[in-house]
């Protein structure tokens, strides 16, 4: 598949921008049902699925996952996962297959703790912020040479958790990454208040004044609102660090910029994690990934290299 195929019929919104970030919603121009599948918080909630250490000794780069409902769950991304031995995130989007176990990759972003804290994990109220989340695709991307990864640089990763805390001057024993969120938590909650997800809303791209951009796609309205809330608060944070500028007027055009250079992408295809097929895209200046089942988008997740500088 094609990348301007996962994101054909796709359209962007008119941009809300507030404190040093634009939102251009992306919306479905049709009334496709999509693909069924829950979201890794509401099955938690419904103790439909579990995530939890591979073993007692633990493995800092996977976890078991099992789900045993009867329709598959969604986890994405840079998705934070909190408890058990120590904080992750996802290194890639997976679709779980109901009534299974699998392991998925993960990297750590509390690297102060190896202990238990919970048996099992629970949900993070944020993705990796934005910045590192996008360098985690560059050199990923990078590692396969146009194929895909399923290992992040764990050292990278804590090192860039190292720089946000310090530049958040965020106090934190474990140096966990939630820490420098909790600790600017009503700023956050401002920028939650002020963006609001349209009707037929499946994405977005966030772009920040002089610092990039990126782009997330989830395949229904519903279950884009439902992490909406999570990937705002990872450009959030990051907004918090910039100066609202003169380009707020230009953040359309910006944006149609972004998908018309994500459009000419080249997607190199691999199996996925649980079910459907990982696309690893790159392009002149993008790097990200999709995740595509019986030939329908479930996730994208793409970002501009000067959000990685």
């Amino acid at each position: 598949m094609k990348t301007h195929e996962l994101i054909a019929g796709l359209t962007l919104g008119e941009p809300q921008c507030f404190g040093g970030l634009q939102v251009s919603p992306i919306l479905a121009s049709d009334d496709r049902p999509g693909a069924e599948f829950d979201l890794f918080e509401a099955a938690l909630l419904a103790e439909q699925v579990e995530v939890t250490e591979i073993s007692d000794d633990g493995s800092v780069r996977e976890l078991r996952l099992l789900n045993s409902s009867a329709r598959p769950v969604l986890l994405i991304d840079g998705e934070e996962l909190v408890g058990a031995k120590q904080n992750r995130i996802l290194n890639v989007t997976v679709l779980a297959p109901p009534a299974r176990e699998i392991r998925i990759p993960v990297s750590c972003v509390e690297q102060g703790r190896w202990g238990y804290r919970s048996e099992r994990f629970s949900a993070g109220k944020q993705a990796l912020f934005a910045q590192a989340r996008a360098r985690k695709s560059f050199r990923m991307s990078d590692l396969t040479e146009g194929g895909f990864a399923e290992r992040a640089d764990q050292h990278a990763i804590w090192s860039d958790v190292d720089s946000k805390l310090r530049s958040l001057k965020a106090s934190s024993a474990t140096r966990a990454m939630s820490d420098g969120f909790a600790d600017r938590e009503a700023d956050l909650a401002t920028f939650e208040e002020r963006f609001r997800v349209l009707p037929n809303q499946v994405g977005a791209i966030f772009r920040l004044n002089g610092r990039g951009a990126g782009l997330e796609v989830v395949a229904r309205p519903e279950a884009f609102a439902g992490v909406f809330s999570k990937i705002l608060r990872s450009y959030a944070i990051e907004a918090l660090e910039v100066s609202p500028s003169s380009a707020l007027p230009t953040a359309g055009s910006a944006a149609a910029g972004f998908m018309a250079a994500l459009s000419a992408s080249v997607a190199s295809a691999a199996p996925g994690v649980g079910l459907g097929e990982t696309l690893a895209l790159r392009g002149a200046g993008v790097s990200g990934s999709a995740l595509t089942h019986q030939g329908e988008l479930i996730h994208m997740a793409a970002f501009e290299e000067a959000l990685a500088a």
